[in-house]
């Protein structure tokens, strides 16, 4: 029998790390068939055929009992589907994938494998329809064709997925528990040569369901109505005491310490109604949701130890999904409370029209609910298994630290073990025939051979001890991996489901919009139900649990990174992942260092070395990992969108980060391993040093300190032998952290130039290809003729533009026109102040390379390839990349002020909207906003330093105590975790203020009210203001970050007390006051009123200040 690889078993292959038995006697068998000596084969069990004498014949046979086992309505029933439902395609897909999974599953039984879980299969399907849609696209994009014409992109375009196709069309994205069971079930009936009932299972537990659903509708009929006959008895006490209600709109929301009382209906986020959060001191909550909140009103106190970091980690990401989860079920009640509003209220007093217009409505409403709560269903069972998959993250990384802390005490002992063999000295021999002397010596030699060979076999055995752990720890590594490639599945699936619902939720929030519109007696029932105020202030208490959880998590992983950075053992672990991850990131893109620019070696401005046999990049050699970098940012410079050296630059960055944290590991325990006078000498020196830092890096200010201080000791010839040792440690450990350290920063740049790549890569078309006619034309400068071939551009678009100065010459066209050089001969031109011109025509720029032998810089050329020297020139040897950035940005502004006078001059005119003139400004506004963003995003890009290692250090308390003063200032990752005591006065003040005004426009005055309150005072016509106002004057009592460093998504993350600016013309509409609030940390902002925040309505310019 011969078994094709198929779709499935190759996805599987690449799952499970092993390739498929293609044709294996013994799967055969397994399978019900045998191979004879003659070749023929003789076919047993539930697979028993007659007439098949060879494998292709068996596998024909193997398939047709196959499917006479299965029948269309079985498989059509173990996909949720009724056979009538099916084409002909799409049932003979489905059976050509359980097919698959039967032949997967008999291979892994076989190997003494599980086999496939659900998780397997439904990745498998995702990509099944991943893969589809993305062939879907294609063919669309080519029927866009003009002419029908087919382009040869189009020519190759793949051939649709039949698979992904019928899953696709049938909604099948995933498979149930229930369904994964009856096909087990199934396979295993067939396997065991047993009729398929997969059918009949179905058609029973469809019946069973329909008459459980009507006995539950039933009995809740008769509950309701027993409710009913109970509430017309008595008058509830509510409606005894109802306080008067607020205006429409209004929050409604109770002030400080009041009780909340069972006002008007709020909408969704408001606070004040029946069970919502209302203000700081409400009580106006219902039972259930105040025990829920006093349940998980308090995070517990954070861990000591990385173990118990990681362990509660996986409870608090357990409680997220948990609480997730409980809002996404109260959103359906109240989905469902306002049908049954809908329908309790009825169509009395319609049109005939209205009532038609309403059922259709309501109609919608239903269906879309029916899919919300299907989704939401499912994404409630997704959820469960990502809780426990998070739960067995932890125990893994757990057990990692455990793993990693007996490496390295195995790998101390093994060195000591090592250090004492090495050291062992045999005796010498005696000279002459001193028979005693002699005698010693052999029994000296006797000792020497057993001690040597006692130490020898303790090595040995440490070093088979060493390697076992190495195994479990690589094991673990391995489990981690597919953990966390299982938990990106179900966070993706997750992410559909929500996608699913949130759809849904548009389209029911519509229809009822639409019903209350022309029914005006509903909208009055839903405004007034308690019922629904109750569930929505529910919500709200879960929303706060959760924000609270989620701040939790933050706090824990800066402090699990923190604990990771002291533990030399996990850190000594993080930089072998790294490594790992660096290596195979370069393997797969085929170890590409040395390929740097051109390929040609009379071209390159250095001299790398060339890789013809492609051996694998020793990345712990850093000029081999510069090489690397250097490589990745130099092919994404040409091509922002190469996967493969966005793998190399992502998994190099993270290496050098560890790398350099190593290294601060080491030179910090050198420290404090010194002698207690040497140490406390070293804190007095490195704060010293802090304290004249200046607003310096404070990671090079203790590196130099360092550095210093112990090149004077060891100038002293006091110091003892072992003392001085100590310190030479130190120094030598100080100074290799230097060279990580530099390294680290060097691919920072080139993930920031990256950065900047993307950016051009995002221009409007014709801006782009202007931007990379600068780059090529600068790349150009390389070559050995670059001198001389400016200079001749450089004269001939002088002479050209002085016979033609209208010309609107750009760097295309002066490309086109004057080869290579002209794009940087034409800025060059442009340039008024010179110093372009300066650098490109002065011939000392360029590197001269006559007369050096080709070998000396080539070594990797062939011998008959080698001339003897290089010819006359050479290429620039000035920073080419500063040299493209800095013309690019000039390009960005030059096109922006030339857009902005033709705007103004065209503007001025008494010109037709439609004529040429405005057309023409039309064509540039595109280009110049493109231009404008760019030029934006390149000046408010700052490279900051990563204030790690020494200051995580310092800040510990771990290496000099006096230093923790001087690192005060917090980071952003601080400042998003929680809220300072003025920043929650301000946000209760803040809170106070909006329900008071309850009006909108005034934005401005209510934040200004609530800081008087606190002894602030700021003004100005205009929300804006506050920008210049708070740095003038309250600089010292705000952290200030703006639109470069925090996200909108991040703005919904703010804590309490955090003010947001919007600049002039991003006030809501484009108005041109801007905006101002107050965040109040549940991702609701208060002003002149109480919202929910909104960061897509403001604008992209916005500035974050933080209390102190």
């Amino acid at each position: 029998m011969s078994f094709n690889s198929t779709s499935l078993t190759n996805l599987m292959s690449s799952i499970t790390g092993n390739m498929p038995i293609l044709g294996n006697q013994d799967f055969a068998a397994q399978m019900g068939i045998n191979f004879n000596t003659d070749d023929s084969v003789q076919i047993t069990g539930s697979a028993q055929l007659e007439g098949t004498e060879n494998a292709e014949a068996v596998a024909k046979a193997q398939r047709e009992n196959f499917d006479k086992s299965f029948t269309t309505e079985d498989v059509a029933a173990l996909f949720g589907k009724e056979a009538s439902e099916l084409t002909e395609q799409q049932s003979a897909d489905l059976s050509n994938l359980l097919f698959e999974i039967s032949q997967e599953n008999a291979r892994r039984k076989e190997e003494g494998e599980e086999p496939l879980t659900k998780d397997e299969l439904n990745e498998f399907i995702n990509v099944s329809v991943t893969d589809y849609k993305s062939q879907i696209e294609k063919g669309e994009k080519a029927e866009e064709a003009k002419n029908g014409e087919v382009s040869e992109e189009d020519e190759d375009t793949e051939e649709v997925d039949s698979l992904g196709k019928t899953l696709s069309e049938l909604g099948i994205e995933e498979l149930t528990d229930e369904q994964m069971e009856g096909i087990n079930k199934a396979l295993e009936q067939y396997e065991n040569g047993e009729e398929v009932t997969a059918a009949e299972d179905a058609k029973a537990a469809k019946e069973a369901k329909e008459a459980e659903e009507a006995k539950a509708k039933e009995e809740a009929k008769q509950a309701e109505q027993a409710q009913a006959n109970e509430a017309a008895q008595s008058t509830p006490q509510t409606q005894q005491s109802q306080p008067s209600q607020g205006n429409s709109g209004s929050s409604g929301a109770s002030p400080v310490g009041s009780s909340g009382g069972t006002g008007n209906y709020s909408p969704v986020g408001s606070t004040g109604s029946v069970g919502s959060t209302g203000s700081v001191g409400s009580t106006g909550q219902t039972a259930a949701a105040s025990e829920a909140a006093a349940s998980a009103s308090n995070v517990p106190e954070m861990a000591e130890d990385l173990q118990g970091l990681q362990q509660q980690k996986a409870e608090a990401q357990t409680k997220v999904g948990d609480i997730t989860s409980q809002v996404e079920s109260k959103k359906s009640e109240i989905n469902q409370r306002k049908a049954d509003i809908t329908k309790e209220v009825g169509t009395d007093g319609l049109s005939p029209e209205q009532k038609v217009e309403q059922q259709k409505n309501q109609t919608e409403y239903d269906k879309a609910k029916s899919d919300y709560d299907r989704a939401q269903q499912e994404k409630a069972k997704v959820q469960q298994d990502n809780n426990q998959t998070n739960q067995e993250i932890a125990q893994n990384q757990q057990s990692l630290y455990t793993k990693a802390a007996e490496k390295q005490a195995k790998s101390a002992e093994l060195s000591s073990a090592q250090s004492e063999l090495s050291s062992l000295t045999p005796p010498s021999a005696p000279s002459g025939d001193d028979k005693e002397a002699q005698a010693a010596y052999e029994s000296a030699k006797a000792e020497y051979e057993a001690k040597k060979a006692e130490l020898q076999a303790k090595v040995d055995q440490l070093k088979a001890e060493e390697k076992a752990i190495q195994s479990e720890i690589t094991k673990l590594e391995q489990k981690n991996s597919n953990l966390e490639r299982k938990k990106a599945t179900q966070e993706q699936r997750l992410a559909n489901y929500e996608e699913q619902m949130t759809r849904a939720q548009s389209i029911m929030d519509e229809k009822m919009a639409a019903i209350q519109e022309g029914n005006p007696a509903v909208k009055e029932a839903i405004e007034q139900d308690e019922q629904l105020q109750a569930l929505e202030g529910e919500i709200s208490d879960l929303e706060s649990q959760k924000t609270e959880q989620e701040q939790f998590i933050r706090q824990l992983d800066n402090q699990i990174a923190l604990k990771e950075k002291q533990d030399s053992a996990v850190q000594q672990l993080r930089q072998e992942e790294a490594q790992k991850d660096f290596e195979d990131a370069l393997n797969k893109a085929g170890n590409p260092t040395g390929e740097l620019k051109n390929p040609d070696p009379l071209g390159l401005k250095s001299p790398f070395s060339f890789h013809n046999e492609r051996e694998a990049v020793d990345v712990t050699d850093p000029e081999k990992a510069g090489e690397a970098i250097e490589w990745a940012r130099e092919a994404l410079e040409q091509d922002p969108n190469n996967e493969k050296a966005q793998a190399v630059l992502e998994a190099g960055s993270g290496y050098l980060e560890q790398r350099q944290a190593s290294a601060e590991n080491a030179a910090v325990e050198a420290v404090n391993n010194l002698p207690d006078g040497l140490k406390d000498g070293a804190n007095a020196y490195i704060q010293e040093a802090i304290a004249n830092a200046d607003g310096r890096n404070t990671n090079d200010v203790v590196r130099e300190a360092i550095a210093d201080y112990t090149k004077g000791l060891l100038d002293k010839d006091d110091l003892s032998a072992e003392d001085k040792a100590l310190v030479q440690t130190a120094a030598n450990a100080t100074a290799a952290s230097v060279k990580a350290d530099e390294q680290y920063h060097k691919v920072l740049e080139a993930e920031s130039e990256v950065e900047f790549y993307k950016a051009i890569d995002e221009l409007p078309e014709n801006a782009k290809a202007e931007a990379y006619a600068m780059r090529d034309s600068i790349n150009a400068l390389d070559r050995k003729d670059a001198c001389q071939s400016v200079t001749d551009a450089y004269t001939d678009i002088a002479e050209y533009l002085d016979k033609h100065p209208d010309s609107d010459l750009d760097m295309q066209t002066a490309k086109s026109m004057f080869g290579d050089y002209g794009p940087v001969a034409l800025a060059a031109l442009q340039d008024e102040s010179g110093e372009m011109a300066t650098q490109l025509l002065d011939e000392g720029n360029y590197a001269d390379y006559e007369g050096v032998a080709l070998p000396s810089l080539f070594p990797g050329v062939e011998p008959e390839r080698k001339p003897e020297t290089i010819p006359n020139g050479g290429g620039y040897k000035g920073d080419t990349t500063s040299l493209y950035h800095n013309q690019v940005i000039d390009m960005a502004k030059s096109n922006v002020e030339n857009f902005s006078e033709k705007y103004n001059e065209v503007a001025a005119g008494d010109y037709s909207p439609y004529s040429r003139e405005w057309k023409n400004v039309n064509s540039m506004a595109k280009d110049a906003e493109g231009w404008q963003n760019l030029s934006d995003e390149y000046s408010l890009r700052i490279t900051k330093e990563k204030e790690t290692g020494y200051a995580d250090r310092i800040a510990a308390g771990t290496l000099s105590e006096a230093a923790i003063k001087a690192m005060s200032e917090p980071t952003l990752e601080d400042l998003m975790s929680g809220s300072t005591e003025f920043g929650l006065q301000l946000a209760q003040s803040s809170l106070a203020e909006a329900q008071s005004r309850n009006t909108t426009g005034l934005c401005y005055a209510g934040v200004c009210g609530a800081l008087r309150k606190l002894g602030i005072n700021i003004g100005g016509p205009s929300a804006f203001c506050a920008v210049g106002e708070i740095d003038s004057k309250y600089a010292d009592r705000f952290t200030k970050f703006t639109s470069a460093d925090i996200t909108k998504d991040q703005l919904k993350q703010l804590p309490a007390g955090a003010i947001v600016v919007y600049g002039s013309g991003s006030g809501y509409n484009g108005g041109y006051h801007g905006h101002i609030y107050v965040s109040q940390g549940n991702g609701q902002e208060t002003s002149d009123h109480l919202a929910n925040v909104y960061p897509e309505g403001y604008g992209n310019e916005y500035y974050v200040y933080f209390p102190k």
